[in-house]
């Protein structure tokens, strides 16, 4: 094993050249959803494809694990894939040290961190802000062929050794739970007056952070976005075509955190906006478009919420009672007449009213909007499931 030395702030040095190396073998939970959600085109093995592992092993700090300070780094050993399971197991070389350590492993990242090029002694923090995973373009996730093109998911997760690592650790054995890096977007049709076609992204971003900021993680999931500094969104707009039977689209997006759009109700038009664009048949009448938003239907407001690593935001699209807009173009630049109706968070339904009235220019707590004269009337349901429930 190669190892990178690195002094730390006792002075000592993890590890020296005494130190004797333990080989460790652990589990790696990968991103899971229930059973009956396994019959896509795209196996969730798949999805859940090792392809590298690496390790990143660092001098823990008590106080904030953002000054932890790197130590080395070694290569994973995939033993066993996550087939049918959700876990993998995987054998790694290590050093003994009796210093509290934090053990970071990355997964289908390796090109990056060579690139990136983590230097000893350097802040997790640093690491965190700056491991960017670039990716123009849709996400290439075609298993049902041809051509037959995917590129595995970058995932990251963590483990602390309180105590070290020593035999002690090795016998008591550790598992990681694994957190990939995008968010996934599934859509499908019920609509009985309604055929699916075609699948618009506005603004999708063309890089994301391999790792969450500490701040929006809470040890299970992510709570907010972690970017980069410099963000980039996809042009040309990304474009999916939708089959006809089934009528949905399944483990085909793949998409890089986002913030949270301006609410389209209450202020002008977000043209940074993530939001998607549907285009299909209303009635066996010509394609037109219909704008889909991403909201938190938990609160009263229902406002806009963030595209999250490591969610599913499953939309299915219940009623359609009218054309939508000539172009998908015009359909992302509407405000909404209708709200999905039937939406719910965490899988909890809730009851939106068919019709919502404009604010009144009158009022001081809302901002003019304008509003294009072609409606639309989508009836859509939204679940956000964290992918590690």
């Amino acid at each position: 094993m190669i190892v990178l030395f690195v002094a730390c702030s006792k002075d000592e040095v993890i590890p020296d050249k005494n130190s004797e190396e333990i080989t460790f073998r652990f589990s790696a939970k990968l991103p899971d959803i229930s059973q009956e959600m396994k019959t896509y085109a795209m196996a969730e093995d798949d999805e859940n494809w090792l392809e590298d592992v690496d390790v990143l092993v660092f001098i823990a700090d008590d106080d904030d694990s953002d000054n932890d300070m790197f130590s080395y780094r070694t290569v994973g050993r995939i033993i066993s894939p996550s087939i049918n399971s959700g876990i993998a197991q995987i054998e790694v070389d290590l050093w003994k040290t009796d210093l509290k350590t934090r053990i970071v492993v990355i997964a289908n990242t390796h090109e990056q961190l060579n690139t990136y090029g983590i230097q000893p002694g350097e802040l997790k923090r640093t690491l965190q802000n700056e491991l960017v995973y670039e990716y123009e373009g849709e996400w290439k996730a075609n298993l049902a062929g041809p051509p037959y093109e995917f590129d595995p998911l970058p995932m990251w997760g963590e483990y602390t050794a309180a105590d070290g690592i020593n035999d002690d650790f090795k016998s008591t054995g550790f598992g990681i739970v694994m957190q990939r890096s995008l968010a996934r977007v599934d859509l499908t049709n019920t609509a009985a007056t309604f055929e699916l076609r075609e699948v618009f992204v506005f603004n999708s971003k063309t890089s994301g952070l391999v790792i969450p900021s500490s701040s929006s993680f809470d040890g299970v999931k992510v709570t907010n976005v972690s970017l980069p500094t410099d963000l980039q969104n996809n042009d040309p707009i990304l474009e999916y075509e939708v089959p006809l039977s089934p009528n949905s689209l399944l483990r085909t997006i793949y998409l890089f955190e986002a913030e949270a759009a301006e609410d389209r109700l209450t202020a002008p038009l977000d043209e940074e906006a993530t939001a998607l664009v549907v285009g299909g048949s209303y009635n066996s009448g010509p394609t037109t478009y219909y704008r889909i938003d991403f909201r938190n239907t938990s609160h009263v407001d229902k406002p806009p919420v963030p595209l999250l690593r490591n969610h599913l935001y499953e939309i299915n699209i219940s009623t359609v009672t009218q054309a939508g807009f000539t172009t998908p173009q015009q359909a992302f630049q509407s405000m909404p007449p209708v709200l999905p109706k039937h939406m719910s968070f965490g899988g909890k339904p809730l009851i939106m009213p068919n019709r919502l009235t404009s604010p009144s220019s009158s009022s001081s707590a809302m901002r003019t909007i304008t509003r294009n004269d072609v409606a639309q009337d989508i009836g859509y349901s939204i679940t956000v499931i964290n992918e590690n429930h």
